[in-house]
């Protein structure tokens, strides 16, 4: 569940390592491809190399190997049966957090899909990459570095869009020039103009973490990814005025509460409305939905991701605020067929 501070940490030095030979702009084909030739999957998956296109909005990356695939569509799939069976107090609790009005299936699906669309696999790397500036008329690729495995192998998952947004920010700050980023999946390009554009990346512990080892299909192992794809839609809310822009993580303290192992990490939040508030709200409502479904272990393991989820949201200084989540307007993307390519240095 780690997420945003070591994914923007990456690309903000893979910058100082930027590639701008012909070999980084090849991935690309031309400026702006052809919609990618996603299937629309009835449950099979998507043929190794293709994107699979998952209720209609979610787009898996084809790197993401086929039998994943199906574990995220069946996944969201779990999500229309849904109903948080909570009692009046935390259904009202869990509303007011999310901004929603109903706790039911479609109503939670749909408050995922407004935040999040692309699912990458665990490769950054594995994708092109461009900066564009409207105002110059040019554009460039960039190629990032991968998290060092000894450190990725804690990542839940990643939201690369609120990452990319973020970062762009910094380098048009810094440079005084107007620039996004945009990011090829398959074979269509995603402009990065909002903290919505709903990319998020899958980290090693997203699939690693196996609630019931011998069943991986099993209701608790979905539960544990939903919670976190849950989490990560979070970040894609929020914006500059309100200082919430993305729901970023802060260091986590040990005056806050914080478990020892993560004091002094990015790992908490200081807000009652962040990542870690929504996870837990899902962690609870997910075991309670359990019913048949998961044995008395997996509903306590549950129950122990709740706990902890609750465990990073500080409190050292009285009650935690509630922040805007309103999201950052978004703005129009160029249409980049006639840009010239520059170098990105």
């Amino acid at each position: 569940m780690r997420l945003l501070p070591s994914l923007l940490l990456i690309l903000i030095c893979s910058l100082l390592n930027v590639h701008c030979g012909s070999s980084s702009a090849g991935r690309g084909g031309n400026n702006n491809p052809p919609v990618a030739n996603k299937k629309t999957s009835s449950g099979g998956g998507a043929p190794a190399g293709e994107t699979l296109l998952v209720g209609n909005h979610f787009t898996l990356a084809p790197d993401i190997p086929l039998e994943r695939q199906k574990f995220i569509e069946g996944d969201i799939s779990l999500i229309k049966s849904i109903n948080a069976s909570l009692t009046a107090s935390e259904n009202a609790q869990m509303m007011k957090v999310m901004g929603i009005s109903s706790l039911d299936g479609p109503t939670l699906q749909k408050w995922l899909s407004d935040r999040i669309r692309v699912i990458l696999g665990e490769k950054i790397s594995a994708y092109q990459l461009a900066m564009v500036f409207p105002r110059e008329a040019a554009y460039g690729f960039f190629n990032t570095k991968d998290e060092d495995p000894e450190t990725a192998k804690y990542t839940g998952a990643s939201n690369t869009g609120i990452a990319l947004y973020s970062f762009m920010k910094r380098i048009s700050a810094a440079e005084k020039r107007e620039a996004y980023a945009r990011i090829l999946v398959g074979d269509q390009w995603y402009d990065v103009t909002s903290p919505r554009a709903g990319i998020m990346q899958i980290g090693p512990r997203f699939f690693g973490t196996l609630i019931n080892q011998q069943q991986p299909a099993a209701f608790a192992n979905a539960a544990f990814r939903l919670a976190l794809l849950f989490h990560e839609a979070r970040h894609s809310d929020g914006n500059e005025e309100g200082q919430s822009l993305g729901f970023t993580h802060g260091l986590c303290t040990e005056a806050g509460g914080a478990p020892q192992e993560f004091v002094g990490k990015p790992a908490c939040d200081a807000s009652a409305n962040g990542a870690y508030t929504v996870g837990a709200y899902m962690f609870r409502a997910l075991y309670r939905n359990c019913g048949t479904k998961c044995s008395a272990r997996e509903v306590e393991m549950l129950k122990v991701y709740y706990i902890d989820s609750l465990s990073r949201i500080m409190n050292e200084r009285g009650p935690t605020p509630t922040l805007d989540d309103s999201p950052q307007k978004a703005f129009t993307p160029a249409d980049i067929s006639s840009f010239s390519r520059v170098p990105i240095e």
